[in-house]
């Protein structure tokens, strides 16, 4: 049974709240901007901001998030980038028992982002980060881009009509 030192009624325990921190601190740390951490792990938005400009430096930047994925699946490479993603990103959720088409999963993004990383690391021009993961993954639940399978190459793409994301960027 937890003291009321280990929990807030109501709320999330000690240890949980610090897990969420120590989550919040390895996506600042990657680029990924505090409002978007404080909505799914319910953390006070000013003090991810002064966390971010611990961890990396700087103030966060500050400025609306694009409305949805599609400029960032529509420049050169990224659209196999993005697959190559996906598709880590989906094995992590199935190894989890998480169904990644109908909710966002911070963790497993962290986690599918670094190891996405390993096959594709970052160059100047061209590169997937956290925060762009996560408007594919938002835009795949939110049914904006749709994951189609080829039969041709036998591998998922990403479908979007008004990006002219329509045919298998492997296979065409």
């Amino acid at each position: 049974m937890n003291s009321h030192v280990d929990s807030i009624p109501n709320g999330p325990t000690v240890s949980e709240i610090i897990s969420r921190i120590d989550l919040a601190i390895a996506m600042l740390s990657s680029g990924m901007r505090p409002p978007l951490i404080a909505r799914h792990l319910h953390l006070p938005g000013h003090m991810l901001r002064r966390l971010w400009e611990q961890v990396n430096g700087r103030p966060a930047p500050r400025g609306q998030f694009p409305p949805d994925s599609t400029r960032l699946l529509t420049a050169p490479g990224a659209t196999t980038e993005a697959v190559a993603w996906w598709s880590v990103y989906y094995r992590l959720g199935s190894d989890a028992g998480v169904n990644v088409h109908r909710a966002i999963d911070l963790t497993l993004l962290l986690r599918a982002h670094r190891q996405y990383r390993l096959l594709f690391p970052p160059k100047p021009d061209r590169g997937l980060s956290l925060q762009g993961t996560y408007f594919i993954a938002r835009d795949i639940v939110t049914h904006t881009v749709e994951v189609r399978y080829c039969k041709s190459c036998r591998i998922h793409y990403l479908y979007h009509l008004q990006a002219s994301l329509v045919s298998c960027p492997f296979c065409g």
